[in-house]
This record gives C-alpha cells, structure tokens and sequence, in this order.
C-alpha cells in the first residue's frame, strides 16, 4: 500500500500495518529509506502483478540517485518499486511523452504494458524495452475544459479495457493488439 508517502505491507494473518519504507523527506532512490518528498501529490501508480513491481509515474519532486536533494521527474522517467526487495529503482524509459498528465496511469496485462494518458494521447511504456510509444487513436469525445480532464483510468482485467471517468461520463477503451498502432520517437 502506498500512502502519503510511506509504503507498507498489511498482514492478514496478525492484522497489523508494518511500514517498509518510510518516504517524507527520504533517501536517494535505490536505498530502502525512500525514494519520495512528501511534495510528490500528482503521482499515478499501477501494480504489475508479472514483475512483482508497483510502478510509479508523476509526482515531484523525486530525489535522485546521487543525492538527497529531490529532482523532477521527466515525462519518460518512472519509479518501479519492487515488493520483493522493498526498493525502488528510477526507470528513465526512452521514447517522449508529451502533454501534462491528470488522468490515470495502469497496467495493461493483455498488451504487457503501462498506459499513460496525457493531453496528447495515450502512451504505452514498454517493460522490456523500457520505451514509450503513442497509440494512434483518436481522441475520446468529451467536453472538458481541460483535454487531459479525463480524471480516472483502471483496466479491467477480465474483460481487457481501459476504463476512464470524467466526473460522471464514462468509457471504455479495448486495445487490441493485433490492430493497435504504435508511434515510437515522437
């Protein structure tokens, strides 16, 4: 469970918290003292069930490998924390994304990928290759005063879709592999 901003394991059987890395004001990413500020409010976070990772995207500042002194976080950077060895690693994927982002950040277990939506679109991170791509789709149709207002996204495992909310209009999105098309070194 990841809270603000400390990370702990819930215990079924002893039915207690145990906090395994407690973030405000912490301590660079790769050590098990913390990889966050407390100033890391925007920040998305999907569970990949496969690599046993939460992965973290958004949010700053970050603090930096080298130093305790917090760093920004690009568009193309994420935060993978590992459940097995309780730390976390910065990810710095190749690839742009563009837009700012406000709408949600998931795992997508049928495409093995991480779905990021932006003002610009919807970008998909590639694990293994550790690179993003944009979907070329076109836009959901909605009225927002914002482009990016879609506010929430999960997929939906089971049925293989993307679910978005605005407020109270929804929507899902199936992407299939075999007829997605993908724009990588935007």
């Amino acid at each position: 469970l990841f809270g603000v901003w400390s990370t702990a394991r819930y215990s079924i059987t002893n039915r207690e918290w145990k906090v395994l890395v407690d973030m405000p004001g912490g301590s660079p990413v790769g050590s098990k003292q913390g990889a966050v500020s407390a100033y890391s409010n925007g920040s998305h976070a999907a569970v990949d069930a496969k690599r046993q990772t939460v992965m973290f995207h958004g949010g700053s500042p970050w603090h930096a490998a080298s130093t305790n002194k917090p760093a920004d976080l690009a568009m193309n950077e994420l935060i993978a924390f590992d459940a097995k060895t309780e730390t976390y690693q910065r990810i710095a994927g190749k690839g742009k994304v563009d837009g700012r982002s406000e709408a949600g950040f998931a795992f997508v277990d049928h495409l093995d990928r991480y779905a990021l939506r932006t003002e610009k679109g919807l970008f998909l991170f590639d694990p293994e290759k550790q690179e993003w791509a944009r979907a070329v789709i076109e836009p959901l149709p909605v009225k927002s005063e914002k482009d990016y207002g879609w506010n929430y996204m999960v997929y939906d495992k089971q049925r293989q879709l993307l679910i978005l909310c605005l407020h109270h209009t929804w929507a899902a999105l199936r992407l299939d592999a075999a007829t997605l098309k993908l724009e990588t070194g935007n």
